[in-house]
């Protein structure tokens, strides 16, 4: 019979595999420090293993939602990669991006799963995924930057995103790289309600939306990510 720290290793590994199996696609070289990231990742996930149970409960929810969030994590440690982030920062990317999307565990199925254009009602009930992404983060830890990460992926520099409305510096820069990553995830990947983009259009869709004279998002991270991606 297995222990609870056993159950825990055996989830954490098959997660840290589907990262290294994304990466492999991105990255063709070995890298350290990436690897240090992965290994510390791990240990987090082991150690806070309340946190990947609610992971993998969203993974058995909303199928899609467990691997755009690994895709997520992904494009956030490379483009993280890019800035010469140091290893604490890159690693509280790596987990906040694998969480980004955890308080969609309180919106129903049906909702997440839509073919359909999401009504007023349906999308003011996604608006509050990263409020309760916060909370349920909390119940098993604190550390603040991956609270911002959670709880600011859907903010703008317009200050027009949401929950908040925050603008700007208002933002933590880690949950900016985050929403830059979350958006190209969002426009490239294919769903019953949206086909996606090639790597090229998506990239343009992010560098119009960076360039606008009120712009959302931080052309310098589009950059970064454009290095990754092509």
């Amino acid at each position: 019979m297995q222990t609870s720290k056993h159950l825990a290793e055996n989830f954490a590994d098959v997660l840290l595999a589907d990262i290294r199996l994304r990466l492999g696609h991105l990255v063709s070289a070995k890298n350290s420090m990436i690897d240090l990231v992965l290994s510390e990742t791990r240990d987090y996930f082991v150690e806070h293993h309340d946190l990947l149970y609610r992971f993998y409960a969203l993974r058995n929810k909303h199928s899609y939602g467990y691997v755009h969030s690994i895709d997520v994590a992904v494009y956030s440690l490379l483009i993280g990669a890019q800035q010469y982030l140091p290893l604490d920062e890159l690693r509280d990317l790596c987990i906040g991006g694998i969480l980004h999307d955890i308080g969609k565990l309180f919106v129903d199925t049906s909702i997440l799963e839509s073919p359909n254009k999401l009504t007023d009602k349906e999308f003011d009930v996604i608006r509050h995924h990263p409020e309760n992404g916060v909370d349920i983060y909390k119940k098993y830890d604190n550390n603040e930057r991956i609270v911002n990460i959670i709880g600011q992926h859907h903010e703008k520099l317009n200050g027009k995103g949401y929950p908040l409305g925050l603008r700007g510096t208002e933002i933590d820069d880690l949950a900016k790289i985050v929403t830059v990553a979350d958006i190209f995830d969002a426009v490239t990947t294919t769903r019953s309600y949206h086909k996606g983009q090639d790597v090229y259009k998506g990239m343009e869709a992010l560098y119009k939306s960076a360039n606008e004279a009120d712009p959302e998002i931080d052309e310098s991270i589009v950059s970064n990510l454009f290095e990754v991606v092509t």
